[in-house]
């Protein structure tokens, strides 16, 4: 016969390990926060150097909510100015990455999928005045040999 286990925790037990898992999470991130906090001049300024339309890309979109949906633009772009930091490493990524492509579409080279082209033309033999001994006409087509191979 088999034995199973099972790990009987009490209620009160889980919440305790839940909120004590939790304090240490929020502990974490606001110290994550901070820090990209203090790093967000420096953000703005990279986003600037490498894709400026990202930024206004964003700013754009938050009026256009503000403008569209008063109140629920408002919301958005309150708790968007409180998430900046974070939304600021999005948009550094994003403008890292765009450049990237951009300058790899400008150099005509397609990465992983590149290839060689030697010429313009590709080199061909017209072969429609041949005859060949094996070719037959329509005539001279067997269907039922055709359809017991597939049976």
């Amino acid at each position: 016969m088999q034995r199973t286990y099972s790990f009987n925790f009490p209620p009160l037990l889980s919440l305790i390990v839940f909120l004590i898992l939790g304090f240490f999470l929020f502990k974490i991130l606001k110290y994550i926060y901070i820090g990209l906090l203090f790093a967000a001049p420096v953000m703005i300024i990279a986003i600037l150097l490498i894709r400026k339309e990202v930024l206004a890309n964003y700013f754009k979109r938050i009026l256009g909510g503000i403008r569209n949906q008063p109140l629920t633009g408002i919301l958005n772009a309150l708790i968007s100015i409180f998430f900046l930091p974070f939304s600021l490493v999005g948009m550094l990524a994003t403008a890292l990455f765009t450049n990237k492509i951009e300058k790899i579409q400008d150099s005509g080279n397609q990465g992983f999928f590149e290839t060689r082209r030697e010429s313009g033309y590709t080199d061909f033999v017209d072969l429609s005045d041949e005859i060949s001994s094996d070719r037959k006409s329509i005539e001279d087509w067997d269907v039922e040999e055709w359809e017991n191979k597939f049976k």
